[in-house]
């Protein structure tokens, strides 16, 4: 009987699918691809324009942006607290320091700059937004290129495949939550945005590194990794967690290979459904993985304990300036929960696209009442299929080649899109729905997405490929459209730290565009925000009021000058009240105050409460302000919420400049 002929081990390169080959980028295709820049250009230049108000001034301080600074600042102090009004009302409090519960990423980004330029301190966040578009652009690019190098063939040619490659490119940067985010420069913008481009940065490499398995290229996915997970947990928790169970399958698939042989194993399958490589140290390279895991870990872990005493908690509410004990209790004591997972599933992947007649016409949806009445946050949305259904479509079609084709060119991507799908899905737990943590999906999306762009360019079926191609083109174009209508109306019209004056040009605008088109007159106000799915504002004062609403109580008179208000505290307890203002227990409230105080004190707001009605500590937010020009913003989100707003400017005599006073409204809790 003749020898049986030896199997062939399982784990190995896959030879002649995947070849080192595929990892060069040939400069012939960059040339090829020059019109993309043309449109790079364009997405960055519309980024722009939204990221500074049309002004194209990146340097300039930006509501809740300059938490980064303060945070870069204390790292060279030897501290992590900041400043107090680097945080406003998003303080976490501890033994008299206060805390961010942002990871340190953009903070450690901002130490180099900060030392060779300290006049830009706390005037980069505009810059740091556009710059990690940047990113995530080049990396979604970079992914294009290796998935046509794995791919080959007549698809990845002509000119079909070109203007496949621009719309994926625009898409991805107008036509998804990229451009939302560039709305505005908040913190938490920022943070999602680094977030993702590391994430994808990683995922590139880790790619790059099952083709050919080399240290310095997983070093660098290691340290991208590293860099996400401090910039958004979610987000970074995909890439920690991809690159830990390579590490895994290299650790235990190299025992089992001393030990079994070449008998095949349930884990030597699952190497050969990844495309686990043979590195020449596959030891090392798996401990170096599991160094990098841990090391996350311990940092996570040293960084909750210097500031809250905690582990594993990095948002203790107990410590948020915001959140009362009664607001805890709503939401079962923590802000994560399993029983969120269905609902919030179920809502995120749904549309909540609006279409109304005023100008821009597509709006932001809200959550169904009785979500909003179950979580903590509650803010417009749209859903993954209403915002990016261009990138939405081929994400679907990439998954499906990647998870269950048999063609072994997908597998090099099968570890990442899990990944990436995992860390997306974190957010069904959280007690909030907001349109910006849609972006936690971004990574997933632009993943899958470029393998499902070329099984479209690829169909053999002439008929189904022209109807998918039809019907991609005009999602993108829905996507690209419904992103600018939603990040003009929340920059614009709905989201705090907006300039009245800039609020009133856009309602202005609005009004002229619905009379053009017979929706509305120049002497009508369009329709309320809270009918299209935003907010309302329901009291401001500006230098145009002047001071007729707010109302001196106590120690305090009022003088309207040319740009606001002046009130002058004549002891230690100035009291006003906001009015015509009535609270109304089926809504919540955002308080934004622009205000010069004469010196280091405390700003308090009083409401009415139907258990308990009256003015009360317990019925009270305050936070602290610093001399000199401050703007803070305040949530009231208590049940029972009734009756007028009393106004303390602060606690020691002087002048209190206000420049603007608004409180806006929404519903639901």
């Amino acid at each position: 009987m003749p020898p049986e002929a030896a199997k062939p081990d399982p784990w190995t390169p896959t030879g002649a699918v995947l070849t080192a080959a595929a990892v060069k980028q040939s400069p012939a295709r960059l040339a090829r691809d020059w019109f993309l820049a043309p449109g790079v250009l364009l997405v960055l230049g519309i980024f722009s324009w939204f990221a500074t108000y049309g002004t194209f001034r990146f340097f300039e301080p930006e509501s809740f942006g300059q938490f980064y600074d303060a945070q870069a600042s204390s790292f060279l102090q030897g501290r992590v607290d900041v400043p107090p009004e680097s945080l406003g009302a998003e303080a976490l409090v501890r033994n008299g320091k206060y805390y961010g519960y942002f990871g340190p990423t953009p903070a450690l980004l901002r130490l180099p700059l900060n030392l060779l330029l300290p006049g830009f301190d706390g005037r980069w966040s505009r810059f740091s937004l556009l710059v990690a578009s940047l990113v995530t652009l080049i990396t979604a690019y970079l992914l294009i290129l290796q998935v046509e190098n794995l791919l080959g063939g007549a698809a990845s040619r002509g000119a079909a495949a070109g203007l496949a490659r621009l719309v994926f490119i625009v898409t991805a940067g107008l036509g998804s939550t990229n451009l939302f985010l560039a709305s505005r420069s908040f913190a938490y913008h920022e943070a999602s945005m680094w977030a993702a481009a590391f994430a994808m940065l990683s995922f590139y490499l880790g790619m790059r590194y099952l083709l050919s398995p080399r240290l310095p290229v997983l070093a660098c996915a290691m340290a991208c990794s590293y860099l996400s997970f401090f910039s958004r947990i979610t987000v970074g928790a995909a890439a920690v967690l991809t690159l830990t169970v390579l590490g895994a399958l290299l650790l235990i698939g190299a025992r089992e290979r001393r030990v079994a042989g070449s008998t095949e194993t349930v884990v030597r399958r699952l190497q050969s459904y990844f495309a686990v490589p043979a590195p020449p140290k596959p030891v090392a390279h798996g401990v170096c993985l599991a160094l990098v895991a841990t090391f996350t870990v311990a940092s996570f872990v040293f960084l909750n304990y210097v500031k809250f005493n905690t582990l594993f908690e990095n948002f203790p509410a107990r410590y948020h300036i915001q959140y009362s004990p009664e607001r805890i209790s709503r939401v079962q004591g923590s802000l994560v929960h399993p029983s969120y997972f269905l609902p919030l599933l179920a809502s995120y992947l749904t549309s909540h696209v609006e279409f109304h007649k005023s100008f821009p016409w597509v709006y932001m949806g809200r959550p169904s009442a009785a979500l909003a009445g179950r979580v903590d946050i509650a803010e417009p949305f749209a859903g993954l299929p209403g915002s990016m259904p261009g990138l939405l479509l081929l994400s679907v079609l990439g998954a499906w080649q990647i998870w269950f084709s048999r063609d072994a060119r997908f597998r090099l991507l099968r570890l990442s899109s899990m990944g990436a799908l995992a860390g997306g899905c974190v957010l069904f737990t959280t007690a909030a729905i907001s349109q910006r943590y849609l972006h936690d999906f971004y990574p997933f999306l632009i993943l899958t997405g470029v393998p499902g762009l070329y099984w479209l360019l690829g169909g053999s079926n002439r008929l189904l490929r022209g109807t998918l191609w039809g019907t991609w083109l005009l999602a993108c174009l829905f996507s690209v459209c419904a992103n600018l209508s939603f990040a003009i109306v929340y920059q614009r019209d709905t989201i705090w730290g907006v300039a009245p004056e800039v609020k009133a040009s856009f309602r202005d605008f609005r009004a002229r565009v619905d009379y053009l088109f017979a929706y509305g007159s120049k002497q009508t106000e369009p329709a309320s925000l809270t009918a299209l799915g935003g907010e309302e504002t329901v009291f401001l004062m500006d230098p145009s009021r002047k001071a007729t609403a707010i109302r001196p109580l106590h120690q305090v008179s009022a003088l309207a000058v040319k740009d606001g208000v002046i009130l002058t505290s004549t002891g230690e307890d100035p009291q006003t009240e906001l009015t015509p203002l009535s609270l109304l227990s089926d809504r919540r409230y955002l308080i934004e105050l622009d205000m010069t105080a004469p010196g280091d004190t405390v700003v308090q707001f009083f409401y009415g409460n139907r258990s308990s009605p009256g003015y009360s500590e317990r019925n009270s937010i305050k936070t602290r302000v610093r001399k000199g020009r401050n703007r803070i913003v305040i949530q009231l989100a208590e049940p029972g919420l009734h009756g007028a707003v009393r106004f303390d400017p602060g606690m020691i005599p002087g002048e209190y400049r206000i420049h603007c006073l608004e409180v806006r409204s929404r519903m639901g809790r």
